[in-house]
């Protein structure tokens, strides 16, 4: 509980919802480049800009809406990247809850990446990106966050273990804490939507390196 507390007070943080077992998942050149958030077409002007993995990226650019948090983290497709590198990475590392995901086919891990990847975009105010009604690239439609944790037997638990996930892989993309905690609002009310055994405050699946399950209240 004191994670919770310490995520939800300081940063009000987030979760990237459609990351459990059968959820569905699917212009100007110049601006930063590289791997973290600031990578991509961005670039105030379109003409070029500095290079690197931080958190720079300009105004405009391929995309991107100016003024936007998409804008803000190199458009569309850099905000993919850093899903895919950064935070799945981090789910996928976690002992906690990684267990729903590995058992998943190959398929299934698609669309949770590439699903997840969308909901982000949308988050960030990417223009023309909508959630409903999207489709991972192997053509398997994402579904409301009810319909994909149905049955999973999610706590609280899982969902506090997945928020700190996204979290940490967010800051290491340099995504800022309060640009993290502007998103807060909206995704912590998806856990209404996920979450089947709201008293069951550790992981329910996770078994870490001792072996025994893990907890997520553990300092």
């Amino acid at each position: 509980m004191r994670r919770i507390l310490t995520l939800t007070v300081a940063l009000t943080m987030i979760t990237m919802a459609p990351a459990c077992g059968t959820d569905d998942s699917s212009g100007n050149s110049g601006g930063s480049s590289g791997t973290g958030a600031s990578g991509g077409s961005g670039g105030a002007s379109g003409g070029g800009g500095s290079s690197g993995t931080g958190a720079a990226a300009g105004t405009s650019g391929s995309g991107g809406g100016a003024g936007t948090l998409c804008a803000k983290y190199g458009g569309a497709a850099n905000i993919k990247t850093v899903i895919e590198t950064h935070v799945i990475g981090e789910i996928a590392a976690d002992c906690r809850i990684n267990t729903f995901f590995t058992t998943l086919p190959k398929e299934g891990l698609q669309r949770v990446s590439d699903c997840l990847s969308i909901q982000a975009q949308e988050l960030f105010q990417c223009p023309g990106i909508t959630y409903a009604g999207s489709k991972a690239s192997n053509g398997i439609p994402c579904r409301d966050m009810s319909s994909a944790h149905a049955g999973l037997n999610i706590s609280s638990g899982d969902f506090d273990a997945l928020i700190e996930d996204v979290v940490a892989g967010l800051k290491k993309a340099n995504v800022a804490d309060e640009d993290i905690a502007a998103a807060a609002p909206a995704l912590l009310g998806l856990k209404g939507d996920i979450v089947e055994k709201p008293a069951e405050t550790n992981p329910t699946k996770g078994v870490c390196a001792d072996g025994g399950p893990a907890d997520a209240g553990a300092d």
